[in-house]
C-alpha cells in the first residue's frame, strides 16, 4: 500500500481504532472518507513533523465521529483555512456527505487534530 509506504519512510507511526464501523456504510461514503483521511495523511507527511498519527471511528446511534490527530507542530487553522488547498479539497469532499461539520483544532508545537462528525443511517444487510 503506497499510503502505508509513505507513512514508513516519513516515520510516522499509523494506529487506527473501531475501524470496523465502517462495514456497513455505503461505497459513497467510504469513499468519501477514505479521500478525506488520505488527504490528512498526506498533510501531516508533509507539513505536521509529528510521528504519531491517528484515526478513531465513533458512534453513537446514527451519529458517526472521525477522529484524525497527529502529534506534529501544528498551526494556525483561522489562517491555513483561507490559504491551504489541501485543507479547501477537504472541506470540499465533505460536502459529499450531508448532516456533517468538520472541525478542526491546532497547538503550535503540539498537535493538529481534526474531527469529522456526520449522521449517517447504514442500510442493514438482510
Amino acid at each position: 500500500d503506497i499510503q502505508q509506504s509513505n507513512l514508513d519512510k516519513s516515520g510516522i507511526m499509523l494506529h487506527t481504532k473501531n475501524e470496523e464501523i465502517t462495514v456497513d456504510w455505503n461505497k459513497d461514503i467510504q469513499n468519501t472518507i477514505s479521500q478525506i483521511i488520505t488527504e490528512l495523511v498526506t498533510n501531516a507527511i508533509r507539513y505536521s513533523h509529528g510521528n504519531l498519527f491517528s484515526v478513531t471511528f465513533s458512534q453513537n446511534k446514527n451519529l458517526y465521529l472521525i477522529t484524525v490527530h497527529d502529534n506534529g507542530i501544528g498551526f494556525d487553522p483561522n489562517v491555513i483555512k483561507n490559504t491551504s488547498i489541501g485543507l479547501k479539497n477537504l472541506i470540499n469532499r465533505f460536502s459529499l456527505l450531508e448532516n456533517g461539520n468538520v472541525i478542526i483544532s491546532s497547538k503550535k508545537n503540539e498537535y493538529t487534530e481534526v474531527n469529522i462528525i456526520f449522521k449517517y443511517q447504514p442500510i442493514k444487510k438482510i
